[in-house]
């Protein structure tokens, strides 16, 4: 097994970025200022965040042949992420994430455009076997056709699910996804839709010897393994933009692990990168420094 490889298996989009002044009432309407169009997604943010640390960062991806494509491959071209996993796709269409800032949050929409199923090839799944973690969400492993044989085929390998509320639709319907997982990344709403489902949640990964983690933004985080409790708390910055906080910190997660880090010391490290990385705009602005 390569110990220092991740294969981020998930789709890239396109951050449209918008500014107004406060949330509309249901009919009403607000004019807004366009801010930016950025690279963004969260499995592509965690590939480029992993490479940025020193990781071998490899993005399996059905990418629409549109006019985004060469400037998908440029933008992960510069922060060094393989893309010989990945593969092209003239039915694929280019998912695009809307956000609008207001001056006290935020909110999101997601255009999920085509997203098309497809078949992990032979050398694909050698290359996988090969890998440290392979990271990905619910939703974007259900794309994979025969997921449940391609899970079995990999179960020497370390699955990582970034789970939030829209990522899967229920524990009962993809509890086979979830058994296959070792390391478990919740942020708070993500567990709290669980928890309604199945009180016992925790206990339930916790017997099946997975790692959970429960982030909650300006509160800090929770681990839980088979005999602890980790706990760090929130770090007070001056937040300018929250877009991909949760991607850093998952990214920096494991890269910490790989680079032989304990869990208590590779929650903190998480912690506090993922609150530097509010501070500065953009999904991926914090890193622009290591380039």
């Amino acid at each position: 097994m390569a110990t220092n490889t991740v294969v981020s298996i998930g789709a890239i989009s396109i951050d449209e970025n918008y500014a107004c002044d406060s949330w509309p009432a249901e009919g009403d309407k607000r004019l807004i200022k366009r801010l930016s169009n950025e690279v963004g997604g969260m499995i592509s943010n965690v590939a480029c965040n992993l490479a940025c640390e020193g990781i071998d960062s490899k993005l399996l991806h059905v990418f629409a042949k549109d006019e985004y494509y060469e400037i998908f491959k440029t933008e992960l071209a510069r922060y060094n992420v393989d893309l010989s996993l990945s593969i092209e796709s003239k039915d694929a269409q280019t998912s695009h994430c809307l956000i609008m800032n207001t001056k006290k949050d935020r909110v999101i929409f997601i255009e999920l455009g085509n997203a098309i199923h497809y078949s992990i090839n032979l050398e694909q799944l050698e290359k996988l076997k090969e890998s440290r973690f392979i990271y990905s969400s619910i939703s974007e492993l259900k794309r994979i056709n025969s997921i449940k044989d391609v899970l079995i085929n990999l179960k020497s390998v370390d699955l990582v699910l970034d789970v939030e509320p829209d990522t899967f639709l229920s524990f009962e319907n993809d509890q086979f996804i979830f058994d296959a997982a070792k390391i478990i990344i919740m942020n708070e709403f993500g567990y709290e839709k669980l928890k309604k489902e199945k009180d016992d949640i925790i206990e339930y990964f916790r017997d099946l010897d997975k790692i959970i983690i429960i982030t909650m933004g300006s509160k800090g985080a929770h681990l839980y393994d088979q005999n602890q409790l980790i706990k760090v708390d929130g770090i007070k910055v001056n937040v300018i933009d929250s877009t991909g906080a949760g991607d850093m910190f998952n990214a920096s997660f494991l890269a910490s692990l790989i680079h032989g880090k304990s869990y208590g010391e590779a929650l903190n490290y998480a912690n506090q990168k993922a609150a530097q990385h509010t501070s500065i705009y953009g999904p991926k602005a914090s890193l622009e420094n290591k380039l």
